[in-house]
């Protein structure tokens, strides 16, 4: 026993430095690439930039499923994403637990969201979709100095993929659960050596996975986007170039629900089967709200989160349009850049109130 126990320790001192040397060289074979961001407004290391950014490009975003900015928490430290009650379209960014839960027609968000360098202020518009990205930088901690108000918790900046100056075209097609289906793709087309136009286009459906339990209503957290984007890039010469955008977004279907569970509050789920307990002597019904009967009569709550019982289907459209123009000049001393835009965020939502 002692020599086979001597033997084993002999071996993993010879394994050990072996391993090193090996390690070594794979490490030497090795080189991180360099990742360019412009969280500072200019373009710079990543490995330079005083503050803690998160990047993604296309690849790494659909290596992880990631096609929304709330999916964008699950690879983003820090970063939270959640709609208000589970009610849509409205929904809240938080950075380090930093933000706000304003979202009404004049709230804006304590996280600011850029795309392509314009800043969308409603919390609306964090609900788009984003394809055919160059990168996503997530900067976390205050940004007022570079991006003013409304980045107290950070900044999450989208940058759309630009035209190329060769001829591109492909598409994706998804098929899954609860018929769900989606298309994407983009067309690169350049016209000249100085003028190139890129066309992105999206579509998607799904049912929904939340089983609504009331016969002939539709179920809910069901999808139905469509969006499209295009760009045309006028090289004027060498140290002068326009940049042209256009977009538009919509955002539809029955949309989400608040989830109440009968599991966690198992009174709740007699809501309509015991009678309201009448007041004793003169005291009150001290449990008005387990033991009430709501007026038609109610059914008790489900005890699983995926299945609820709304009576009115209800509806969500939410359209995000605009368009810019970004102008950049270059000269020897100093660049120039100039970004002009125009967003309109339309929405209208309808819900069951009483669940």
């Amino acid at each position: 026993m002692n020599i086979t126990l001597r033997s084993h320790a002999l071996l993993h001192f010879l394994f050990l430095p072996l391993m090193a040397a090996n390690a070594f060289v794979q490490a030497q074979d090795s080189v991180i690439e360099e990742i360019v961001v412009t969280a500072e407004k200019r373009e710079m290391s990543v490995q330079d930039v005083s503050v803690a950014v998160s990047a993604f490009n296309q690849e790494r975003l659909d290596r992880s499923g990631v096609s929304t900015i709330g999916e964008l928490q699950n690879i983003t430290p820090n970063l939270q994403f959640t709609t208000v009650g589970n009610f849509g379209p409205h929904a809240i960014l938080t950075m380090r637990g930093v933000g706000t839960d304003v979202v009404t027609s004049n709230g804006e968000s304590g996280v600011a969201l850029y795309h392509d360098g314009v800043y969308m202020g409603r919390a609306s518009a964090t609900l788009m979709g984003f394809y055919d990205v160059e990168r996503v930088e997530v900067l976390r901690g205050p940004q007022g100095t570079l991006y003013g108000r409304n980045s107290t918790g950070g900044s999450v900046n989208v940058l759309s993929t630009r035209p190329g100056d060769e001829l591109e075209a492909y598409a994706e097609i998804l098929f899954g659960d609860y018929d769900h289906g989606r298309v994407r793709g983009i067309v690169n087309v350049p016209f000249s050596d100085k003028v190139s136009m890129r066309i992105t286009g999206s579509w998607e459906e799904r049912d929904g996975y939340m089983k609504n339990l009331v016969p002939g209503v539709a179920d809910k957290n069901d999808i139905d986007n469509v969006s499209v984007r295009g760009q045309v890039l006028i090289d004027v010469n060498e140290n002068l170039n326009v940049l042209l955008r256009a977009f538009h977004s919509d955002t539809g279907g029955v949309g989400s629900t608040a989830q109440q569970w009968g599991g966690r509050y198992p009174a709740f789920a007699l809501t309509g089967i015991i009678p309201a307990i009448p007041g004793v002597l003169g005291i009150p019904n001290i449990f008005p709200r387990i033991f009430s009967v709501v007026e038609g009569g109610a059914a008790p709550l489900s005890g699983d989160l995926h299945e609820v019982r709304n009576d009115f289907e209800g509806s969500e459209d939410h359209t995000l349009s605009g368009g810019n123009m970004d102008i950049n000049w270059y000269t020897d001393h100093f660049d120039v850049k100039s970004l002009t835009a125009w967003v309109k965020d339309d929405s209208d939502l309808s819900r069951d109130g009483d669940l």
